[in-house]
């Protein structure tokens, strides 16, 4: 029975991956005509002007594996075609720039919000298949960053939401992502009463102001 129970539980995952897959393409696909990268064997280039026009996802396990072309041009064709391994367990998405404030403590989110920006620190694996004559053949390169734009930036959260719903799966949410903590209560100190009381509860006439002078003999010093 447990077996049984298991099972279902895998393929009810599968099922989930499966579709949140499919949402992906479908949006990929729909928008296909906004797709740009930048130069990713650059890493300092950060300008997205290269022409992709399709994309497609798929899942192998923890990998999201992103088809695509680079470089569209009407009379040539693609300059590469090219073939993108990320492990989902690693790598972090975003758009524009998250960084928190000195002073709030809290997440800011700025930048080019339609770009996405898939980063692993321990690489992702690029197959890319040259498309020109100068070119042809098929190499491997292991790239750290890919930006990629959608135009606009609700196109951009559309994609990058159906990626977290892929993700949740081998990573935690990112920090910015989490809830802000619930600020906490100051706690006002209990009011305190300048009259001290002696232990009998009657006032200490001694401490209380302007106290009774002392009587010496008939007169008053």
């Amino acid at each position: 029975m447990k077996r049984i129970i298991f099972l279902l539980f895998l393929f009810s995952l599968v099922e989930v991956k499966a579709q949140s897959v499919t949402e992906l393409n479908n949006c990929l696909s729909t928008y296909s005509h906004n797709i740009k990268t930048n130069n990713f064997y650059n890493p300092n280039s950060s300008s997205c002007i290269y022409e992709s026009n399709y994309m497609n996802a798929q899942i192998q396990g923890r990998t999201l594996i992103l088809s695509f072309g680079f470089g569209w041009n009407e009379k040539y064709g693609y300059i590469k075609k090219c073939m993108l391994k990320i492990d989902l367990s690693t790598a972090t998405f975003y758009t524009g720039y998250w960084n928190k404030n000195y002073y709030s403590k809290k997440w800011e989110h700025n930048g080019s919000k339609e770009i996405l920006t898939i980063k692993d620190e321990n690489g992702m694996d690029l197959f890319s298949t040259g498309q020109q004559s100068y070119n042809q053949g098929t190499k491997q390169d292991l790239i750290p960053e890919i930006k990629i734009s959608f135009g606009t930036v609700q196109i951009a959260n559309k994609i990058i939401n159906e990626i977290y719903s892929i993700q949740e799966k081998y990573k935690a949410q990112e920090a910015w992502l989490l809830p802000e903590p619930e600020p906490k209560d100051v706690e006002k100190p209990a009011p305190t009463s300048t009259n001290k009381t002696t232990n009998s509860g009657v006032k200490n006439v001694n401490e209380t102001k302007g106290s009774i002078p002392k009587k010496v003999g008939k007169y008053v010093q």
